[in-house]
């Protein structure tokens, strides 16, 4: 019996040695990647937008600067670098400072050129004001109209009642019996439910005065209609609806 197993092994040894010495190998990975069933297709893998950067919204052109208002930008940046470079000369000039020493190498640089800092900073005020007359209006807000405000203070109201009612009832709930929670808990729901009632007939109100009632509807109340049993509505369908 052992001798029968020892020689179905060596049959065995042999045909494998056999058939990859005949070149039939194996089957690689890429190729296993690639046998697919037939009539199925291979999923495409997802890659970049044929369009290389995305469309943004157009940013408005800055308007023009007048040339007087250029001049006094211009003017106040050169005087901002040789007060600059005035004082770190200063600076550079003393002889290992510390940092008392800079300190006072400052304030004393700021005392001798008072007059040319306080023309910087009418300089800069002037700018400011050029750099503001300059920039383009805001378009202004159209104004509501009495019975959009009416709404809109309605509206409020309504949010704020539902806001006390539901502190009322945190605070009444912390004092009152089992019982009582329940007939405080359904008062307050009938409470709540009729102020939504109230609120979704004013979001009604505002939709409608808005001009939103003017717009083309889908189907009857604004809705899509649904389709009838039986009835496809894919074109070039010739089967039947029903059999």
């Amino acid at each position: 019996m052992k001798l029968f197993k020892l020689l179905m092994l060596a049959l065995a040894a042999g045909g494998f040695s056999i058939m990859v010495v005949q070149g039939q190998d194996a089957p690689a990975d890429d190729d296993k990647k690639s046998i697919r069933k037939p009539g199925r297709p291979s999923p495409k893998k997802p890659g970049r937008p044929s369009s290389g950067k995305p469309d943004r919204p157009e940013v408005p052109d800055r308007p023009a600067l007048p040339d007087e208002l250029k001049e006094k930008m211009e003017a106040y940046k050169k005087e901002s670098q040789s007060l600059r470079s005035e004082l770190k000369a200063a600076i550079e000039a003393l002889e290992k400072p510390s940092r008392e020493q800079v300190h006072e190498a400052s304030k004393a640089f700021r005392e001798a050129n008072k007059d040319r800092l306080d023309a910087q900073k009418a300089l800069v005020a002037e700018i400011r004001k050029g750099i503001e007359a300059a920039r383009p209006e805001r378009p202004k807000k159209p104004e509501l109209s009495d019975e959009a405000k009416a709404l809109r203070e309605k509206h409020s109201k309504l949010l704020k009642g539902m806001s006390e009612n539901k502190k009322k009832l945190r605070e009444a709930l912390t004092k009152a019996t089992e019982d009582e929670r329940k007939a405080l808990v359904e008062k307050f729901r009938e409470e709540q439910s009729k102020m939504a009632d109230e609120l979704k007939a004013l979001h009604k109100e505002i939709r409608e005065s808005l001009g939103s009632h003017d717009k083309p509807r889908v189907g009857e109340g604004g809705r899509k209609p649904r389709p009838k049993p039986g009835v496809t509505s894919r074109p070039g369908n010739r089967r039947p609806g029903s059999r």
